[in-house]
């Protein structure tokens, strides 16, 4: 679990680096209930949306107060944080795209 805090705390603090230092992502991944756990105690973020990718798994966003976090879900029960950030905004429904 700590191991798995510590990834992505430093993922969080690599996305911060201007563009042209940024390296190819590497997929971070750990069993599902350890990636929600870890999203919850360290980042306070809970899940709001989860929606099924055929023949790839169950995508879900998390949002906490300050950052939000983008996790696919594996068939064999592996979840992967895709993306993650800080300050989002919402979007009403029927607001123009």
């Amino acid at each position: 679990m700590k191991r798995l805090a510590i990834l992505l705390l430093a993922a969080l603090f690599a996305r911060t680096a201007p563009a042209q230092e940024r390296v190819q992502p590497v997929a971070r991944c750990a069993p599902a209930g350890d990636m929600r756990a870890t999203l919850l105690e360290v980042f306070g973020e809970t899940r709001r949306f989860a929606g099924l990718v055929p023949d790839e798994g169950v995508l879900e966003l998390y949002s906490g107060p300050d950052s939000w976090s983008l996790t696919l879900i594996r068939p064999d029960g592996t979840a992967c944080l895709i993306a993650a950030g800080f300050d989002y905004f919402l979007i009403p429904p029927g607001e123009p795209a």
